[in-house]
C-alpha cells in the first residue's frame, strides 16, 4: 500500500507539471468604454470621451475638451471660454472676444475691433468707421453720411452732398443744385437752370452759359475769341 501511493502520488505530481501555466489576461476597454453620466437633477455629470460636462442648471455650467483644449465656463450672466479663441462675456454688458491676431470688445453701444489688417470703432448708432489696409468706411446715420473708398476711389454720400473720386476724374455736387466734373482735360460746372460752363484744356475752349445769355471762349497761340 505505502509503495503504491507513493507511485500515485508521483503520477499526479508529474501530471500537475506537465499542465501549461494558468495566466489570466483582462480585456482591454474598448473605444467609449470610459463614458460616463450621472444625472441628479439639477446636476448633470458627463464624461465622454476626452470631453467632461458638468452643470447643475440653471446656475453653473463647465465643459472641458482635452482634444481641442477647450474650457467653457457659465455662471449666469458670465460667460468665459479659453482655448485657441478667449471669450469674456458679461451679458449684456460687456463683451470680449481674442483671438489669434485679432481683439474684439463691446461696452454697448460703444464696440471696437483691431486686426492685423486695420480696425474698426463705433458708437452704434451714431458712427462707424474703419479702415483695413488700403479700404477704408465711415458711416454716420444720423447725418445721412457714407463715405469709403480705397487708395483708388473714393465715395462720399453726406444728405445732399456728394462726390466720387477716381483716378483720373471726380465727380461731386449738391443734388439737384449743382454738378461739378474735373478730368484731366475737361470740365464741367452745371448749376441749373443759372449757370453751365464746359471746358476742354486740349481744345482750349470754354463755353459759359448764364440764361438767356450764352457766352464762348476760345485760346488759339495767336489770340483768343
Amino acid at each position: 500500500m505505502g509503495e503504491d501511493d507513493e507511485e500515485v502520488e508521483g503520477q499526479q505530481e508529474g501530471l500537475l507539471d506537465a499542465r501549461p501555466p494558468i495566466r489570466w489576461r483582462p480585456e482591454l476597454p474598448e473605444a467609449g468604454d470610459s463614458d460616463f453620466q450621472l444625472v441628479i437633477p439639477p446636476l448633470l455629470y458627463q464624461r465622454q470621451g476626452q470631453v467632461s460636462t458638468t452643470a447643475v442648471f440653471p446656475l453653473f455650467y463647465l465643459r472641458e475638451d482635452g482634444e481641442t483644449e477647450t474650457t467653457e465656463l457659465a455662471i449666469p450672466p458670465y460667460y468665459a471660454m479659453r482655448g485657441p479663441e478667449n471669450w469674456d462675456v458679461l451679458f449684456p454688458l460687456f463683451f470680449w472676444y481674442r483671438g489669434e491676431g485679432h481683439h474684439t470688445w463691446a461696452i454697448p453701444p460703444v464696440w471696437s475691433h483691431s486686426a492685423p489688417d486695420g480696425h474698426d470703432f463705433g458708437i452704434a448708432p451714431l458712427v462707424m468707421t474703419g479702415r483695413h489696409g488700403a479700404n477704408h468706411y465711415t458711416i454716420i446715420p444720423p447725418l445721412l453720411t457714407i463715405d469709403w473708398g480705397s487708395e483708388e476711389e473714393r465715395f462720399t454720400f453726406a444728405t445732399l452732398f456728394w462726390r466720387v473720386q477716381e483716378p483720373r476724374v471726380e465727380h461731386w455736387g449738391v443734388f439737384p443744385f449743382l454738378w461739378v466734373e474735373n478730368a484731366e482735360t475737361t470740365s464741367y460746372t452745371i448749376a441749373p437752370p443759372f449757370f453751365l460752363r464746359f471746358e476742354d484744356r486740349e481744345e482750349n475752349t470754354a463755353l459759359t452759359v448764364i440764361p438767356p445769355l450764352a457766352f464762348y471762349h476760345r485760346d488759339e497761340p495767336n489770340g483768343s475769341y
